[in-house]
């Protein structure tokens, strides 16, 4: 079900309409700003510290371990997730909604000639 661009990670529930998987950032790295067609994302800090940031409206949660704060995105909500600190970060990942997709936005793109679906 999984998709070959589907980030690695730990699978925990793999179905047609449902991904949960637990991954690693390592120290200061940035994942791809990107968006999913059907499926909500909600992210949820294990290990250390991750920045959810989202474009259009812009807007940065910070997720820490132990808080139990966990973000949902939406559909077509363009985001990506990156590791401020010098330590490993690890989240869980819960994908649900439809059969998943990983669609990249370059920078060139989100610097103004790309429009989200739905906008």
């Amino acid at each position: 079900m999984t998709e070959p661009d589907a980030p690695p990670g730990r699978v925990l529930v793999d179905t047609a309409s449902t991904l949960v998987r637990i991954l690693t950032l390592a120290p200061g790295e940035i994942g791809p700003w990107h968006w999913h067609t059907h499926v909500t994302d909600q992210t949820l800090c294990l290990e250390g510290r991750l920045w959810l940031d989202l474009e259009s409206p812009d807007d940065t949660f910070e997720l820490v371990a132990g808080t139990a704060r966990v973000v949902p995105v939406p559909p077509h909500q363009v985001h990506r997730v990156r590791n401020p600190a010098a330590a490993s970060a690890a989240y869980l990942l819960i994908q649900h909604g439809g059969p998943y997709d990983f669609n990249q936005v370059t920078e060139a793109e989100l610097r103004g000639r790309w429009k989200r679906p739905g906008a």
